[in-house]
């Protein structure tokens, strides 16, 4: 019998973490979980990355390690502390984990490891498709990005993959429990001018495509989002559609700056990414489209 893969998961009990914990376990990984404080179970490890501390032991001869840490994005207000909290808690937890596998002895660090990033890299840029050989802008999320995928490019190690995630959509997290009840009350109308591209994707094909890289010998930046990014006036006639009730009045860009302040670049940016590299690599997507995705649910 072949010996189970070791995978080191920090930021497991997330949205996105939570799934691919249990899914990584059902595909025969043998799963541990970075817990801040001390641990209380045996598939648990205690660290602390807001002081960068972490027992390089831990990661020694894993498979690979993941890093899926970071504060939401989705919080207001953008104050100019939550700015710092955001990138704190992504680069103080890559470099954590990336110090602890640097400290090892080559033979005994992780093959991989996969970090988290966002679409947000790319900024805001119209209808232009976006793969993963484009750059990022200037703005603050596309600096942040940038920030995060260069730090977790120092583990001096083969393989780092940084995962450049889209509007993940499942019904136990992330955007559709926030949004659903806005549109069952008739309020969730098209954003702006409803121009701006969305790439959606299914929680489901987001977990596989990652267990997809984890058993591959990719390495670098791979967009994980579905292969048909839609328009926010789409995905608005989707969803409502898809809770059973019709789009509500449009809210003007000029309102969601006035309220949102600088946290409007999430709802107004427009990133036409596509997964170019995934199906390049051969990644078969089980849902391909905005109606696919929201009828997927939690599966």
């Amino acid at each position: 019998m072949e010996p189970s893969k070791k995978v080191i998961l920090a930021g497991a009990s997330g949205f996105i973490g939570r799934a691919l914990r249990s899914d990584l376990k059902a595909h025969g990984w043998s799963t541990t979980t970075l817990v801040r404080g001390e641990s209380k179970q045996s598939d648990q490890i205690g660290w602390d990355p807001n002081r960068f501390r972490l027992d390089p032991a831990t990661l020694a001869h894993a498979d690979a390690v993941i890093c899926l840490n970071g504060a939401p994005l989705a919080r207001w207000p953008w104050s100019h502390s939550y700015k710092q909290t955001l990138v704190d808690s992504r680069l103080k937890s890559v470099k954590t984990i990336v110090d602890a596998i640097n400290a090892l002895p080559r033979a005994a660090r992780p093959r991989a490891l996969v970090s988290g990033s966002a679409v947000g890299y790319y900024g805001d840029c119209g209808d232009r498709i976006l793969t993963e050989q484009e750059g990022p802008t200037g703005s603050f999320l596309s600096g942040l990005c940038s920030q995060w995928e260069r730090q977790a490019q120092t583990a001096d190690i083969d393989r780092v993959i940084c995962i450049r995630t889209g509007l993940v959509l499942g019904d136990s997290g992330g955007l559709l429990p926030a949004l659903s009840p806005l549109f069952r009350s008739y309020l969730g109308g098209r954003l702006g001018s409803g121009l701006q591209w969305m790439p959606t994707i299914s929680l489901r094909d987001h977990i596989r495509a990652t267990r997809f890289l984890l058993d591959s010998a990719h390495t670098g930046a791979f967009n994980l989002t579905g292969p048909e990014p839609v328009q926010n006036r789409v995905f608005t006639r989707a969803l409502a559609e898809h809770v059973g009730t019709r789009p509500g009045p449009p809210v003007p860009a000029r309102v969601l700056r006035a309220v949102l302040g600088d946290m409007a670049v999430i709802a107004l940016d427009s990133q036409r990414a596509v997964p170019q590299r995934l199906v390049d690599a051969g990644f078969s997507f089980h849902d391909a489209t905005i109606d696919q995705q929201l009828a997927a649910g939690g599966d």
